[in-house]
């Protein structure tokens, strides 16, 4: 029984998953080293695949089982539940990685966000009927602005970053609809749509003065001089970088 509600609660990876992942989406039920002995009874009877991610094991199904096991675990009951786990581990593994990005361990998180793609659209879907999802999904699609930049996936992540902005219960002026606003913003100015940048950009800083969040409106008040500067207008946009880097001294002073 163990392993038949293990193999139907890995259905909700996409992509593959590590230990650590499958034993985050169990939940306190199974502890680690049971979630890995199921899941090498799993491999032995070929119903689990499993190869190498560096020194450590990664983990999949091949499709067809997959979308069985998907069936099952829609018909057993606790499909939802697993789900939100899954949503929970990938959304805290963003927020992880944005705080590497830009330290001498990116190449290293950058990659772990590349091989673990799949599985954070999956979450960034599931966030649409979570409880708290809108907030979540706020959460994932700020988080995840430099990747979608330094990576090039400029229309992937302007898509899903207005998703996460149209969801029921998203418009509310939070810190995270700001984040998500700014890294909107960017993102539109990089396709081509420098009107949509500089409304998401507007937004945002409007949104970040009224919660306090100073740092958030010097990043919008950056983006926004430099979506400006593109547009032509230098004496704009000097103004908007010069009040970014006053907010941002403000910060440091502060901290």
């Amino acid at each position: 029984v163990e392993m038949q509600r293990v193999f139907e609660r890995l259905a909700v990876f996409a992509g593959g998953w590590t230990l650590e992942a499958a034993a985050a989406v169990m939940g306190e039920d199974l502890d680690e080293f049971e979630v890995l002995d199921l899941m090498t009874g799993l491999v032995d009877k070929s119903l689990v695949l499993v190869g190498r991610e560096g020194r450590s094991p990664r983990y999949r199904m091949l499709e067809t089982i997959r979308q069985f096991a998907q069936e099952r675990l829609s018909e057993s009951g606790p499909g939802d539940e697993a789900r939100g786990r899954h949503l929970d581990f990938y959304l805290a593994l963003v927020e992880d990685a944005e705080a590497h990005l830009y330290g001498p361990q990116q190449g290293e998180w950058f990659r772990r966000l590349d091989q673990e793609l799949e599985n954070i659209l999956v979450a960034h879907d599931w966030s649409d009927r979570a409880d708290g999802g809108a907030e979540k999904g706020l959460r994932l699609a700020g988080g995840m602005r430099l990747f979608w930049i330094v990576r090039g996936h400029f229309d992937l992540g302007l898509r899903t970053t207005r998703q996460a902005l149209d969801r029921e219960g998203a418009a509310l002026a939070t810190a995270a609809r700001g984040r998500a606003l700014s890294s909107g913003g960017l993102l539109a100015h990089r396709v081509g749509d420098q009107e949509s940048a500089r409304a998401l950009l507007e937004e945002s800083i409007s949104i970040a003065h009224s919660v306090g969040d100073h740092s958030g409106a010097a990043r919008g008040l950056n983006f926004l001089g430099i979506v400006t500067f593109t547009r032509g207008d230098a004496r704009a946009a000097h103004g908007y970088l010069e009040g970014a880097i006053a907010l941002a001294e403000g910060v440091d002073r502060a901290s």
